[in-house]
């Protein structure tokens, strides 16, 4: 035995600057009625066949996951994730959806004293099951719900069902009544244990809950996972409704796109109403196209946009959309909806050949909101980028110091990874004419005369300060950023004048 070396000479190894925070992917978010999801939450998907194994082929949900992870954008790429999330409509009931029993029917009959402990409602209580006259699963599962009802006095309990699924060969449980209740299961402390025999080690829990509107499952699911770029609402809602949600979505100040769906008789009371809320984009609908989803358009393209490419940025005009029926095919009507800036999946022709692209890419909001999808979509990227690369510097750094060493050190943070991956993808326009409104703009935001010619040869322009944060007592320091830069815009028209000599 020898003195310890680490007494002389003790080295401790860790990986330095590793990335704390992630990025948000900005995937597109259902908000469905389905029991199948969950209620307070969401689940998400990475192929069409993981979508089809859990709703099923003839579920709305795996229509609108073909169609949104069929489509590949012009720089190849396409949609990695889908989210779905749990609009409670209705008053509903605690749920279990057990996943595959591991036990045959006659491994069950040979169990006498069965225990699993369930929690529903204000209840828990360690559940006591027979099996030994079951002689098929339905038995089973009867044996299991006259357990359950035997041992609750609330008729979440009483009234409790418990059947046999026979596509997931498991066990699915619904309470007994609806309204907001818990609900969870463990392992019997007691007799044999059956919680993971049922499959319910593995299954799918669902609290029951009481109805909410959208927006509150909005709210409540932007608060719990903002793992998103888009959303939308899979039933029809309400005007009202939907302005609620328009609301809220400008209150994130750039965050989410939210496409709403709008059939040609409502276009005007809809634009009325939506007109100054950012981020809002109508899209035009016909009910008798059947399992045709075009208010998805905007969302698939956002999904599908990779901003680690080298120009990578969309523009959301001119996107085909493989079986997207035409739901605008005269000038008129064209004209009409481009004034009320809703959108459509418009046709045109040439040489005899329709040609049908998405049309024209446009939000709601006020003068001073991005109005162009593409443009919005970019600073949502930006944004998040430059918060997570500032949550990410605090995190990994000893200190930030409050002084001119902290600011270069921010600088060259957001240099590296916000400016010089804009640069790189798209988002930040280098070359980009300026009107005498943005170039005055520019130098009363700066205090810099010359701003507006780095913006314009550039495309940004950079500033972090380090201050006091004013009335903070005791005194707080924050560093304050500032960066303008030139969107990117899209063409969305060609004008040519062709003279003959």
């Amino acid at each position: 035995m020898t003195i310890s070396i680490k007494k002389y000479v003790d080295i401790v190894s860790g990986v330095g600057g590793a990335a704390a925070v992630a990025a948000r992917e900005l995937i597109g978010r259902l908000f469905s009625t389905n029991v199948l999801i969950p209620t307070n939450s969401q689940i998400e998907f990475t192929t069409l066949e993981d979508v089809a194994a859990y709703f099923g082929t003839s579920s709305s949900e795996y229509k609108r996951a073909a169609f949104y992870f069929g489509f590949i954008s012009k720089s190849t790429s396409k949609a990695r994730k889908i989210s779905f999330a749990r609009w409670t409509n209705v008053d509903v009931a605690p749920r279990i959806f057990g996943d595959e029993a591991s036990l045959s029917v006659a491994e069950f009959e040979a169990i006498t004293d069965g225990t699993f402990e369930l929690t529903m409602g204000a209840e828990t209580h360690e559940v006591t099951v027979n099996f030994d006259t079951d002689a098929s699963f339905a038995d089973v599962a009867s044996s299991i719900q006259s357990a359950i009802q035997a041992f609750g006095a609330a008729a979440v309990w009483t009234g409790a069902t418990v059947t046999y699924n026979v596509g997931t060969k498991g066990f699915d449980l619904v309470g007994g009544a609806v309204g907001e209740a818990p609900i969870s299961c463990v392992a019997g402390t007691t007799g044999t244990n059956i919680f993971a025999s049922m499959g319910w080690a593995l299954g799918v829990f669902s609290d029951g809950d009481d109805a909410e509107e959208p927006v509150a499952a909005l709210i409540a699911s932007d608060q719990s996972s903002d793992n998103f770029g888009s959303f939308l609402f899979m039933p029809i809602l309400t005007i009202s409704q939907v302005e609620a949600l328009a609301v809220y979505n400008n209150t994130l100040n750039i965050k989410y796109l939210y496409p709403v769906p709008v059939q040609e008789a409502d276009t005007t009371a809809y634009n009325a109403a939506l007109a100054d809320y950012s981020g809002t984009g109508l899209i035009l609908i016909n009910v008798a196209f059947v399992d045709e989803y075009p208010e998805m358009c905007p969302m698939i393209v956002l999904a599908a946009t990779d901003y680690t490419k080298r120009n990578s940025v969309q523009n959301y005009m001119f996107q085909i959309f493989a079986g997207l029926s035409a739901t605008v095919t005269d000038t008129p009507t064209s004209n009409a909806l481009d004034a009320l800036k809703v959108n459509y999946y418009g046709q045109t022709a040439q040489a005899g050949q329709n040609i049908s692209f998405f049309q024209r890419g446009l939000l709601m909001g006020t003068i001073t909101s991005p109005i162009a999808m593409n443009v919005y979509a970019n600073e949502i990227w930006l944004k998040d980028a430059a918060l997570v690369t500032m949550l990410n510097m605090l995190l990994s750094s000893a200190r930030v110091p409050a002084n001119q060493a902290g600011e270069n050190q921010a600088t060259a943070k957001l240099q590296e990874d916000v400016i010089d991956k804009a640069l790189f993808n798209g988002v930040i326009s280098v070359g980009k004419p300026l009107s005498s409104d943005q170039k005055a703009f520019i130098t009363n935001a700066t205090g810099d005369d010359l701003a507006w010619q780095q913006v314009q040869s550039s495309g940004y322009w950079m500033e972090v300060v380090a201050e006091q944060i004013p009335s903070s007592n005791p005194a707080e320091y924050q560093l304050t950023y500032t960066i303008i830069y030139a969107k990117d815009d899209a063409i969305n028209k060609v004008s040519g004048t062709h003279s003959l000599i």
